[in-house]
């Protein structure tokens, strides 16, 4: 099954061996998105807001093929 994936802020690097040219990601059927974070190697505490088709999603989602995900992390600064 085959999602696609973008990443922003610090969690950009991640995805920078794990994540193909067209921004696919190959998962299990029944993957979550929690699942898909711990395969792309993101720390739990730093996935912070999951959105699925422009919807936010808990990590417990389960992924649907072609889903669009955009995952992103708080940071803070002053």
């Amino acid at each position: 099954m085959k999602v696609f994936v973008s990443l922003y802020t610090i969690l950009k690097a991640y995805g920078e061996n794990t994540i193909a040219e067209d921004g696919s990601v190959e998962v299990g059927k029944g993957t979550t998105l929690g699942e898909l974070s711990n395969q792309l190697g993101i720390p739990p505490k730093l996935a912070k807001v999951y959105l699925v088709g422009g919807l936010n999603k808990k990590p417990d989602y389960t992924l649907k093929d072609t889903d669009d995900v955009k995952i992103f992390s708080f940071i803070g600064g002053g």
